[in-house]
């Protein structure tokens, strides 16, 4: 094994963010745009929805955005 390399034994919950805080920090970084949910689900898990509800809980304010295509709202 090199110098460099890291070896993590055990569980450490402080070396990794929750996926909540993972999506506030994407919203964050991205504040006042609107933020497509594939790019969420990236860093909140396939459950972003409840990401972003636990975001809401813990105080912040985040809207939706809905548009009609074909009839069909995305």
């Amino acid at each position: 094994m090199s110098a460099s390399a890291i070896v993590l034994r055990g569980h450490r919950p402080h070396l990794f963010k929750s996926q909540t805080d993972r999506t506030i920090a994407l919203l964050l970084s991205r504040k006042g745009e609107w933020v497509a949910a594939p790019e969420i689900a990236k860093v909140g898990g396939l459950q972003y929805a409840a990401r972003i509800f636990s975001a809401r809980k813990k105080g912040y304010t985040i809207l939706n955005r809905t548009k009609q295509v074909n009839g069909q709202v995305h």
